[in-house]
């Protein structure tokens, strides 16, 4: 009941400390696009914020579950609008044997 109560009264932060390991879980899966954590930390309270705002209290459902949902749209928007498309090459050791050839 104490999440339906801070729901109602719209308590983001008290909501963003208890639901901490589901947004570090999401925040984890986007760890790929090598995008600042603390940028996707700012995007997930912008998730919880919408999540507060369009949740309904009264069809009972799980709040958790509905976060998720909007942790997965404002992190993957975010991630599609700022990832780098072209990554630096990280295997370029291993290629330091090879010469170009010369030419003529």
């Amino acid at each position: 009941m104490e999440v339906l109560d801070l729901i109602k009264n719209k308590d983001i932060i008290k909501l963003s400390k208890i639901f901490k390991p589901l947004i570090n879980k999401w925040i984890h899966k986007y760890d790929w696009s090598r995008v600042d954590r603390e940028d996707l930390k700012q995007e997930a309270m912008f998730a919880v914020m919408s999540a507060v705002k369009y949740f309904n209290v009264e069809k009972s459902s799980s709040f958790g579950l509905y976060l998720e949902y909007w942790l997965h749209y404002h992190l993957g928007q975010y991630v599609l609008r700022n990832v780098n498309l072209v990554r630096p090459c990280t295997n370029s050791v291993s290629y330091t044997h090879l010469t170009l050839p010369t030419i003529r």
